[in-house]
């Protein structure tokens, strides 16, 4: 399903949680006709609302109440005249999640849902599921190594350690299929930097009211510099 969304990573001093996102999109389709004969032909758009109601069943009935995952449709687009039913909608968003598995029964069960209910309102669909992230999953050792620097540099009372995982998609995940490491997290404040024209209160990333915290350049720097001494200490 088609997607602008980015991955995030604004948050405070955090180790990444696990991501996944897809994209790619679902058009529902039959002929354009004439809407005062609406009730003789069905039209693409409303065959597009009945599967994109359908496959919110994923979340509660196919999927593990323990398995984490979102399905967000984003986009719909059918027609451009008032008077003229559309050939086809098409449906557009995401699907997050932490594990591939859970993935894999999401795109099964998204082609079967949108085939099976666009066949009943005698229509056909088509879906796209393309894949753009895997999961971003630190590795134990690498994390702990990570930390300790951290906690080195601010103390431990400021180092965060026990959160929850986010949906956000990232490309570090990429190398962490390649090699063990750790994503973290630096905090950006609370929004006092900010200036009164971009609003008050912290900004997350991907938000036209963001503000970058210069205050805290020397603490990555700093970060950088100590994490590559200390690794480095350990390989002598």
């Amino acid at each position: 399903m088609n997607s602008v969304l980015k991955p995030t990573t604004a948050r405070s001093r955090y180790p990444s949680g696990a991501a996944e996102r897809l994209a790619g999109p679902l058009t529902a389709k039959q002929l354009a006709h004439f809407d005062a004969a609406g009730w003789v032909f069905v039209p693409g758009f409303f065959t597009a609302m009945q599967i994109g109601t359908g496959l919110q069943s994923i979340m509660t009935r196919n999927k593990r109440p323990i398995d984490a995952a979102v399905l967000s449709i984003t986009q719909i687009k059918a027609g451009h005249a008032t008077n003229v039913i559309p050939d086809f909608a098409t449906l557009g968003g995401t699907v997050r999640t932490f594990s591939v598995d859970v993935l894999d029964l999401i795109e099964t069960r998204m082609k079967e849902i949108a085939t099976a209910t666009a066949a009943a309102y005698r229509c056909t669909a088509e879906v796209e599921f393309v894949r753009n992230y895997p999961p971003t999953v630190n590795t134990e050792k690498e994390t702990h190594f990570a930390l300790g620097v951290m906690q080195d540099i601010v103390g431990m009372d400021k180092v965060e350690t026990n959160i929850d995982p986010t949906m956000g998609a990232e490309d570090f995940s990429y190398m962490l299929l390649e090699k063990p490491g750790c994503y973290a997290y630096i905090g950006n404040g609370v929004g006092a930097h900010r200036e009164h024209g971009h609003g008050l209160g912290p900004c997350m990333l991907h938000n036209s009211s963001y503000d970058f915290n210069d205050e805290v350049l020397s603490l990555g720097a700093t970060y950088w510099v100590r994490l590559v001494q200390k690794w480095s200490a350990g390989r002598s």
